[in-house]
């Protein structure tokens, strides 16, 4: 795991979050294919990049809208900094 994921993450969850998940998850989310995905979009598409981010790298995500023609928005931040908490 990624060093202060959990605790950045709980910190946003508040106090009646559970960490529970379907396991099922696991299925669905090996056969995401964002890039193939946004290529096939016909409606306007947003993405918004945390230029810092430890977790999802922001190069992959800008080559994912170059993908689906997206507009872009950068903000000089990490993953979890974009809500406040």
């Amino acid at each position: 795991a990624l060093e202060g994921a959990y605790e950045s993450y709980t910190a946003l969850a508040g106090p009646t979050w559970r960490n529970e998940i379907d396991s099922s998850i696991g299925l669905e989310v090996v056969g995401i294919r964002t890039a193939a995905a946004a290529k096939k979009l016909r409606c306007p598409l947003l993405v918004q990049i945390a230029d810092f981010d430890q977790y999802v790298p922001a190069g992959a995500v800008a080559a994912t809208a170059a993908q689906g023609r997206a507009q872009v928005h950068h903000y000089p931040c990490d993953h979890f900094d974009v809500w406040p908490g």
